[in-house]
């Protein structure tokens, strides 16, 4: 059985570079804004489920492994360094 981000892989088309997929995604001139806090709804019900601080670190490290999951998927080893970069 595919994993989540495996399943992704096969059904998006892939003829871009990372660094091409970086540039659209930070230059995109769409309601980004918008769309960024109803994706992040769901995700921040789950944190406000957490009881305990250990809780609320545990899945602030599950998002991370994901995050870097996914970026390596969408974007490349040199795509999720430069995203990880521009973060810090």
């Amino acid at each position: 059985m595919a994993t989540f981000l495996e399943s992704r892989q096969k059904n998006c088309g892939r003829n871009k570079t990372g660094q091409e997929r970086v540039e659209e995604i930070m230059t995109d001139k769409g309601d980004i804004g918008q769309r960024m806090s109803e994706l992040m709804e769901p995700i921040d019900q789950q944190i406000q489920m957490t009881d305990t601080r250990e809780e609320l670190l545990m899945i602030a490290c599950a998002m991370m492994q994901r995050t870097r999951e996914i970026f390596d998927a969408e974007l490349g080893e040199a795509g999720r360094r430069k995203m990880f970069k521009d973060l810090t």
